[in-house]
């Protein structure tokens, strides 16, 4: 009787022993992919943190933890995901409940990184000051802020500042790399040099890559070029632009066959892809296939209908194949892109950077790229003009004609009603 009793109770204890397992496994799991996702951030490997709190959130009971939609939000921006970034942030609003400092610091370091660093960036130095372990953070926020609204130079200071500190922190070098080549000139050769420190000590950091990448092309360097983009196109097979820049170093070191081999196998799959399409179209124009070279750029300049270089090339190749009347409206077109092409280099080059807090170049940009159709863009560079002043009335002119031509008049007449507030 007894040992009937026991083994009852042993049976019990076992099935209450795998019913624990079972609840706290779950949990377990959780917890250790939380903790790699922040180890991963720390290590500056934001995708592989977003997927480990993914992970972390679709198993957690409390999956709208405001501390791991925080994780989230910096992981998402540290990709270079803003909007995502945004919605982690309000995700963490409403799991908390209320503004939390830890949720002001998140929101200050975005509003950084999108470009407004006048709003947040007193703040955040404040913050670091308070707290030295977050200085690396807000560096890296402050320098990404200055490298989007293209003030070269006070990205490059930032990240000085932080390489001089820490040396051996390849962020910093990458960032400081990246401020070089933004500010052109003699900036791309040292921009190229921090990138190949930065790579050699972390092959992984593929962005580094693919901008040393790009900058070898531009400066020349097509032979060392050619195995960046190698190894970028293992990396990153499902990337075409990887393929069709390694296809222009191959046509520049002799080797044209396989150059218009890999445009075939790009275009094959991404039929529509401009870069592919203007390059291709290029070849053709070397090598007097005028045919060829005018079908190819037709199709470029539909793709790319802002790109100054698929313009001019389709207007030689018309030029080559004779069609004289066509060639001269085609002129014209490539002129008018020119010129807008060199006026938005102005104002991210000198403009921007020698006025940094005068809502005017931000203006011109934002109202120079809704005219040439990136409206995404020129919306963003007029947000910034307006949280640089409010009530500054020619941002808010453009901003009331975009959306009276997008049909949406409630917006566009609450931006006359703040352009004559502002007379």
């Amino acid at each position: 009787m007894k040992a009937c009793v026991v083994r009852r109770l042993r049976s019990r204890w076992t099935w209450l022993g795998l019913v624990a397992v079972a609840v706290a496994s779950p949990q377990v799991y959780a917890w250790q992919s939380f903790r790699l996702g922040r180890a991963a951030l720390a290590d500056d490997k934001p995708e592989s943190a977003a997927h480990h709190l993914d992970r972390c959130r679709s198993v957690w009971p409390w999956n709208r933890r405001a501390d791991v939609r925080l994780l989230s939000s910096r992981a998402a921006w540290q990709a270079g995901d803003l909007p995502t970034a945004m919605d982690e942030l309000r995700e963490a609003r409403r799991a908390g409940g209320s503004t939390s400092p830890e949720l002001a610091f998140e929101w200050a370091l975005l509003q950084a990184v999108d470009g407004n660093v006048a709003d947040v960036g007193e703040y955040l130095q404040r913050q670091s000051d308070a707290d030295p372990g977050l200085q690396r953070t807000v560096w890296e926020a402050l320098a990404e802020g200055y490298l989007a609204v293209y003030r070269a130079n006070d990205a490059y200071t930032v990240a000085q500042q932080w390489a001089s500190r820490f040396p051996e922190d390849p962020r910093a070098l990458e960032l400081r790399g990246r401020a070089a080549i933004q500010g052109r000139g003699r900036g791309l050769t040292l921009g190229a040099d921090d990138l190949r420190q930065v790579l050699s000590r972390d092959p992984t950091r593929t962005k580094a890559r693919t901008t040393l990448s790009v900058t070898l092309l531009e400066l020349g360097r097509f032979d060392e070029a050619i195995g960046e983009f190698e190894r970028l196109v293992l990396d990153q097979p499902d990337v075409p632009d990887h393929r069709v820049r390694l296809a222009r170093c191959l046509k520049m070191t002799d080797r044209p066959a396989r150059a218009v081999e890999l445009l075939d196998e790009v275009l094959r799959t991404h039929p529509d892809h401009g870069l592919a399409l203007r390059t291709r179209g290029q070849f053709a124009l070397s090598d007097l296939q005028t045919a060829d070279a005018t079908a190819w750029l037709r199709r470029a300049v539909e793709a790319l209908p802002n790109d100054y270089q698929s313009h001019y090339l389709y207007y030689q190749a018309l030029l080559q194949a004779g069609q004289t009347a066509a060639a001269a409206e085609q002129l014209q077109r490539s002129e008018t892109v020119k010129q807008q092409t060199t006026q938005l280099a102005v104002l991210r080059t000198r403009r921007l950077a020698e006025r940094p807090l005068d809502p005017t170049p931000s203006t011109e940009m934002g109202s120079l790229l809704l005219t040439t159709g990136n409206t995404a863009q020129g919306l963003r560079w007029l947000d910034v003009a307006l949280s640089l002043d409010p009530g500054f009335r020619p941002a808010h002119e453009v901003l009331a004609r975009h959306y009276e031509q997008a049909g949406n008049r409630d917006q566009a007449e609450f931006h006359r009603r703040q352009a004559a507030a502002a007379r």
